[in-house]
Parts: structure tokens; sequence; C-alpha cells
């Protein structure tokens, strides 16, 4: 039944869902050029990149996606590892298996308003590591609390502190490599490369909470801990590089002339202007 949702919600995607501007024919050849000039502005990706097998070649010698791939795997790992985890905890305050499982919401409620309101302070001063390093500190705070507490009423409120800190992670990094990547088709083969990382870190929390370990699961805990740490680590590691590159670009861009910047088409100044999203 679930199939068929997904097939019927695919076939209405490929009505509704908008082709790329140089392509869109609801646009008026003015109103064209202005969506492609405003994309080439903000990533210099104003028209359709067709995907190649030596760009796809090309695409995966960039450090950037693999490195974000890991760290989109170590976010993943302890998603998975809660949606196991959590229904635990609630059996442990004497609910049943029915109810304990419907009182998993209220931890995802909190998260996906704590999501909302940092997705939007992101977006508006432009940063992302510092708010994934955020969010990664918050959930150890969590998975701390449900490792070394003995009450089950302690332990819940680690699990909304857990949650809050885990779940917005994966969107967050998505969009800190989505932003950081120049042209369609290389966009493609990096959102295929996180993606398939991601799967890593559901079999790497399939494998960490095992029976044996019940009804604590300090082993899964602590690699859970150790992944959100091994999150934080990637991401300082890629804001450095960005940061280091940015300045880079900054000195070379003070050394370029107006008269080399009047003899390049806005394609190429956006490229000039172009800076990565830390």
């Amino acid at each position: 039944m679930l199939g068929i949702i997904t097939i019927v919600a695919g076939a209405i995607g490929w009505l509704l869902i908008v082709d790329f501007p140089d392509n869109a024919n609801f646009l008026t050849e003015e109103e064209r050029r202005h969506v492609i000039r405003r994309l080439d502005r903000d990533r210099g990706d104003g028209e359709h990149d067709e995907l190649t097998t030596k760009k796809v070649l090309a695409h995966l010698s960039d450090w950037k996606i693999w490195t974000l791939a890991v760290a989109f795997a170590c976010s993943t790992m302890p998603a998975y590892s809660l949606a196991y985890f959590i229904p635990i905890i609630l059996r442990g305050l004497g609910f049943s298996v029915a109810l304990s499982n419907i009182l998993v919401a209220p931890p995802y409620v909190v998260a996906v308003m704590l999501a909302l309101a940092t997705s939007w302070w992101s977006d508006k001063i432009r940063l992302r590591t510092p708010f994934i390093i955020a969010h990664s500190l918050i959930a150890i705070a969590g998975f701390t609390i449900v490792l070394h507490a003995h009450s089950n009423g302690v332990k819940l409120f680690g699990t909304f502190l857990a949650v809050a800190g885990t779940q917005p992670q994966m969107p967050f990094i998505i969009g800190l490599l989505q932003n950081n990547i120049v042209s369609s088709s290389k966009r493609a083969v990096a959102s295929g490369v996180q993606v398939a990382f991601g799967a890593i870190g559901g079999i790497a929390a399939s494998t960490v909470y095992q029976e044996k370990d019940s009804p604590r699961y300090i082993n899964g805990l602590r690699a859970t801990i150790i992944f959100h740490a091994g999150l934080i680590a990637t991401v300082c590691a890629v804001a450095y590089a960005f940061h280091m590159r940015n300045k880079q670009l900054d000195r070379e861009a003070a050394l370029r002339s107006e008269a080399e910047l009047d003899a390049m088409n806005e394609k190429e100044r956006a490229l000039a202007l172009w800076r990565h999203t830390i």
C-alpha cells in the first residue's frame, strides 16, 4: 500500500515539478533571463548542465562530496538508532508497546520546531556549520543523559534533547553540500553519493544496538555519541577549508581589475563573486 502512495506521488511530481528555467515554457523570454541571472548570481548555475560519464568521474574527484557524505553517514546513524531506542525507554516507564509507539511523537515535535527555527536563522545569516555543531552538542548532551541517568523520567528528558539535536542534522548537511556545489550535473552526483553514505549510517545503527546489551544499550549509546563527535570534527575541518578557500578567492578578486570584470559575461562574473557557504 505504501508503495502505491509513492508511485502516485511520483506521477504527480512528474506533472507539477517545474522544468529548468531555460526550458520552462510558462515563462516569457524576459522572465527566463531574469531567473537564470538570479541562479547565476546565487550559485553560477543558471543553465542546465548535461550529465555525462566523463563529468561523473571528474565530479567524483572533489573532496567536498566524499567528506560531506561521511558527515551525512554520521548524522543518519543516530537518527536511525533513536527510532529503535525511544520505544524501549517508554516501555521502561510502564507504557504498553502500542502506547510507547504513540508517545514517540512528542520528542519529534520538539525536533521539528528546533529544525524550523535554526533553518530560518541559518538562512538569515547564511551560515550552516555553527548550527550543525550546536545540534550535535545538544544531541551528545541528550545521549549522555540517557546513558548515565537511572531515572526513566530523566532518560525521557534526555531523549528529547537527543532527538532535537539529531533530527535537524540531515537536512542541514544536505544543504551544506548543495550550497557549495556549482553546476547541476555535479549536484546530481553529489546527491547520489551522499544518500548512499546515509544508508551506511542506517546499517551501523542496526548493528551497534544489540539485544545482548538490553536494557541499557551502553555500547550502542556510546557509539552514537562517537558518531556525533565525528560529525563535529568533520564539519569543523570542512568549515576551516571553506574559510581558507574564501580568503584565497578574496585575494584573487582584489587583484582583478575593473577592465577584467567588465570583459566577463554575466555567468563568469557570478562565478568570480561566488564564495563557499560555511
